[in-house]
């Protein structure tokens, strides 16, 4: 069982480095920079 908790929080910490990156992508689109859009669609 232990192992599955730990499978399902190295998910958690993955998906939040993805939800950082997408956040830092579309910052960068509202102060009127471009974007990575290759990594956003990779993320995606």
């Amino acid at each position: 069982m232990s192992e599955m908790i730990q499978q399902l929080h190295t998910d958690h910490v993955n998906m939040a480095r993805l939800l950082d990156l997408i956040s830092e992508q579309l910052e960068l689109l509202q102060m009127g920079e471009m974007p990575d859009c290759v990594l956003m669609m990779d993320i995606i």
